[in-house]
């Protein structure tokens, strides 16, 4: 019954880029002590340099006029490490058109060029809430998916996902004519691990024995803990005497 144990918070990463300085302090001015957090100024070509790791933000002001900064906008959209960050477009009031534009090339909001720090703060404070939300729900369906598809001892598949694979596997290769192995393997007198030398040893073995099969399998194979000491290999594009 005890409560999840807290998750580490990080400091969210996020910048306002410009090709003109004076358009990104005009942006920043204010906002460090309002939001918890710095602002980092960069060029177009600084932010789209970065790789995956290095360049990922997870909250973009594009600060630039024009169609410059809808042109990046949708550069961002496509790298790796800004996909999924939160980008906020600065538009002018009376600029309609151009703001439309932008939500329709996926920017999360529109921040007015001439709100101050306060409306600016609460623009970017409610965008990264959003997209932060959004980063820990995928994160939660990510981690569920390999619950429902993963042995929680061995780190192997489980049955229910090994079944499934196998018949899709069997499918593929009626289809296309092709060959495939399944191995069934188990570890003899198991139970007498168990008996002599408890049940925590004889869960070591197991991971033991699923790491030495994973470690000697090729990468288009798969392995899978269908029972108590069971493991089911399925080898693709195989022959029996290969198998």
């Amino acid at each position: 019954f005890a409560e999840s144990p807290a998750t580490f918070e990080r400091a969210p990463v996020m910048a306002v880029v410009a090709n003109d300085r004076a358009a990104a302090g005009r942006v920043r001015r204010g906002l460090d002590s309002r939001l918890g957090a710095r602002l980092e100024a960069l060029t177009p070509d600084q932010i789209l340099g970065g790789s995956e790791s290095t360049g990922r933000r997870d909250l973009v002001v594009l600060a630039d006029e024009g169609e410059d900064s809808l042109w990046l906008l949708s550069e961002l959209r496509s790298h790796p490490g800004l996909k999924r960050a939160a980008i906020l477009v600065e538009n002018a009031a009376d600029d309609g058109p151009r703001g439309t534009r932008a939500l329709d090339l996926g920017a999360n909001a529109l921040l007015r060029r001439d709100a101050g720090p306060r409306e600016r703060a609460a623009i970017i404070r409610r965008a990264l809430a959003q997209k932060l939300e959004l980063d820990r729900l995928v994160h939660q369906l990510d981690a569920n998916l390999r619950m429902a598809a993963r042995d929680h001892l061995t780190g192997l598949y489980n049955r229910r996902y090994a079944m499934q694979h196998l018949a899709d596997l069997a499918g593929r290769t009626r289809a296309d004519g092709r060959g495939y192995g399944v191995i069934i393997a188990d570890v003899d007198h198991f139970k007498r691990v168990n008996d002599r030398l408890g049940h925590a040893a004889g869960d070591a073995i197991l991971a033991e024995v699923a790491a030495r099969l994973q470690s000697n399998l090729r990468g288009h194979d798969m392995v899978a803990r269908i029972g108590g000491e069971e493991f089911l290999i399925a080898l693709p594009d195989t022959t029996p005497a290969q198998a």
